[in-house]
């Protein structure tokens, strides 16, 4: 039994205490969790030693955090009855093995195992043999990733050693070869120590009350071990008499002075079945304990089904010797007579004892025969294939023939080796002659892909008209070519056009871009980005073939031609250069005069303007800052300034600098100024030239403008 304190024992003895859980899933604590339901077992075979069983682990935990694949459970409890808390304890620590979350609820699901499922690897039998018992168990150990638990004993001396490991061994074979050399079973204990219980007559006096069973009890006759049958020397060896319980001891390394020792050990050990159903008892039971029932069943505690709740309970046992396992541990029951058959070979090859290979051959027989009686046909598709879930063939009572052939791979099937004549629907629409010669497939009615057949018609689905070419669809006529749309500002791309009822859709690359339909009697345009999202929907309405109805606003790489008139009511942003060959205007709202259009003011080059006012200093000067944004949107230096006075006096531009000027004149006079320079970056544009358009009157304009910026570079005020 795990170590508790007295509040723990007291609160344990009430049978009422509340059981509180929490899981430590990679390291977050998580109190939101169902009540865990914890399995264990020394064995899987009624009385027996040389096991090491996993323990099993189920919970349920509401959280959306990625749980990592593989991920360290583990399971702590206290008691408390409502007012006291006891110390927390370790229920175990486990591995998630399987998972699922459930839809609606949320709810993560784990499916764990403890470490003892690690060891069902190969055992790497290097370094020099032979090795002690303890050597090995510890690496065993090491490699689990646990500690040995303190009340693990193991011999030592000659009969205790592995003179060399048994080819193909996994760690879990030569724990159980140990462990058989020791009477005992292993388990890993609730703080995650491997713990070799050995197999002894449970002591009365030191036995843990159970406080009540609320399923039931059920108790066989105690019965006392005589005998040992040792399959593990050159020969079987049966030591004492087989008048009541017999211990099998299945393991390559015993020797005479192993089984005389075992002898002293186990002959004389009394066994007492049990089953507790639903029994309340002390969570810090550990198998191997002793325990005793209201109802003076005095056992060790040799498996147990727990479920960690509130109102904590569990299905406790030591079965009746003779009970085989539901399903041998980590190999199925097809593994086991093969490994059976395997050491019947090994046998022959060592040229044993005839009678030593004539008992394992009756052994590997009685395994296969058992499993012959206990499974019919059906029961053996059932386990083959999940219960029909997989693949497999069987025929059941009534005739009736089932296949599931969800993996079947066949290749080619040769109509010539099956001799079915006809295969053919119950309505004769659909059949498949297989004769060899003549050999056809007829389809009236049905499914093929998309395609429906009725009638002998086909109707929806898609069908591919030469390769990439057009493909005929459930939704209209798609065409798939390689363009060059370079022009497009794009490189090139794997462009698909699908026409359907209502319109055309345009993809690049697989994802859809633009797509154009019919709406309410007129036509849009919709373009779409990287996630499929509304780019730039765009309506041109059939009633007002002249206005064109942008919902956001249109980008412009290129050009847009548009004969007619055009109204956005939205924004427009042209990423290049707007052209217009009439006016430029701007509709501005008046209080009494309806709405007027304002033009605006041209100029040969690109030019910017700012305006304000200053006032003339004491001194006769008036510094003029210009706005640092303005002035970052101007060619360097060139700005021409114009003032006008307010009021009597005069007033002049005495300095220019990058980012001010200096005005003097009348002091107190207050005055006007507006500033013009040229766009920067564009201060070289003078009167170009339309794209579309070429010179008609033979002009250089380029030459022009270059000797107009010259002539006000030297500072000539007649440049005209």
């Amino acid at each position: 039994m795990q170590n508790t304190s007295a509040l723990w024992k007291a609160l344990a003895a009430t049978g009422t205490a509340r059981l509180e859980t929490v899981a430590v899933i990679d390291g977050q604590e998580y109190a939101a969790i169902s009540a865990p339901v914890i399995r264990r077992g020394l064995t899987q075979d009624g009385l027996s030693v040389g096991n090491a069983v996993a323990a099993s682990c189920q919970l349920s935990v509401l959280t959306e955090d990625a749980v990592p694949r593989a991920a360290e459970v583990v399971v702590r409890m206290r008691l408390s009855d409502g007012e006291q808390v006891s110390e927390w304890l370790p229920a175990g620590t486990f591995y998630v093995s399987h998972r699922s979350r459930d839809a609606v609820t949320g709810l993560l699901t784990l499916e764990c195992y403890d470490a003892m499922l690690k060891a069902n690897v190969m055992f790497p039998a290097t370094g020099a043999w032979p090795r002690s018992m303890v050597q090995v168990a510890a690496e065993i150990a090491t490699a689990l990733g646990v500690q040995m638990d303190a009340r693990t004993v193991l011999q030592t001396g000659d009969d205790f050693r592995i003179l060399s490991p048994r080819a193909g061994s996994t760690m879990r074979d030569v724990l159980c070869d140990i462990a058989s050399a020791h009477g005992g079973n292993w388990v890993l204990t609730k703080e995650n120590r491997l713990r070799l219980v050995p197999l002894e007559t449970p002591a009365a006096a030191n036995a843990a009350q159970v406080p009540a069973v609320l399923g039931g009890v059920s108790a066989g006759a105690t019965q006392t071990v005589t005998g040992l049958r040792a399959t593990g020397l050159d020969q079987e060896t049966l030591i004492g008499t087989d008048s009541g319980l017999v211990v099998e001891i299945a393991s390559p390394y015993v020797t005479g002075g192993t089984l005389s020792w075992l002898a002293g050990r186990l002959i004389g050990v009394r066994y007492q079945p049990f089953r507790l159903s639903g029994a309340i008892y002390d969570p810090a039971l550990e198998l191997g304990d002793a325990l005793r029932s209201k109802e003076d069943v005095t056992s060790a505690l040799y498996s147990e089904a727990a479920t960690l709740g509130l109102a904590f309970r569990g299905d406790i046992a030591a079965p009746e010797p003779e009970e085989l396992a539901d399903e041998y541990p980590y190999v199925g029951t097809a593994d086991r007579v093969a490994w059976l058959r395997d050491q019947v070979e090994v046998l022959e090859e060592n040229k044993a004892d005839t009678a030593y290979v004539d008992a394992a051959e009756t052994r590997a027989n009685q395994v296969t025969a058992a499993l012959d009686a206990a499974l019919n046909q059906q029961g053996i598709f059932n386990r083959l294939t999940n219960n029909g879930s997989a693949q497999g063939i069987y025929l059941d009572n009534h005739g009736n023939l089932y296949i599931n052939g969800t993996y079947i791979a066949s290749g080619v099937v040769n109509a010539d080796l099956i001799r079915a004549g006809m295969i053919a629907d119950a309505t004769g629409q659909n059949y498949w002659i297989l004769d060899g010669n003549n050999s056809e497939f007829v389809t009236r009615k049905g499914v093929i892909g998309d395609f429906t057949l009725e009638n002998g018609y086909m109707q929806c689905g898609t069908m591919a008209v030469g390769g990439s070419g057009a493909h005929v669809g459930r939704d209209g006529i798609s065409y798939f070519e390689t363009i060059d749309s370079t022009d497009l500002g794009i490189p090139q791309n794997f462009v698909k056009t699908e026409m359907f009822a209502q319109g055309l859709k345009i993809y690049w690359d697989g994802t859809l871009r633009t797509l154009l339909y019919n709406y309410n009697g007129g036509l849009t345009i919709r373009t779409y980005d990287n996630n499929g999202n509304v780019f730039y929907p765009m309506q041109v309405f059939s009633n007002t073939s002249t206005l064109v109805y942008f919902r956001e606003f249109v980008r412009c790489f290129k050009q847009l031609y548009v004969h007619g008139e055009v109204a956005c009511l939205d924004n427009l942003k042209v990423s290049g250069n707007l052209t217009v060959s009439g006016t430029k205007n701007r509709v501005v709202q008046t209080d009494q005069y309806s709405d007027r259009l304002l033009y605006a003011y041209e100029t040969p080059a690109p030019m910017f303007g700012d305006v304000g006012e200053g006032v003339i200093a004491e001194d006769g000067k008036c510094h003029v800052w210009l706005d640092p944004i303005f002035a970052q949107t101007i060619a360097d230096g060139q700005y021409q300034v114009f003032l006008q006075a307010y009021g009597d006096g005069q007033c002049w531009v005495k300095e220019r600098h990058p980012g001010y000027f200096v005005v003097e004149g009348l002091s107190g006079l207050a005055f006007g100024w507006e500033i013009k320079a040229r766009q920067r970056g564009y201060d070289q544009r003078r009167l170009d030239v339309p794209i579309e358009k070429p010179e008609k009157d033979g002009i250089d304009y380029a030459d022009m403008a270059a000797q107009y910026i010259e002539r006000l570079h030297n500072g000539r005020m007649d440049a005209q």
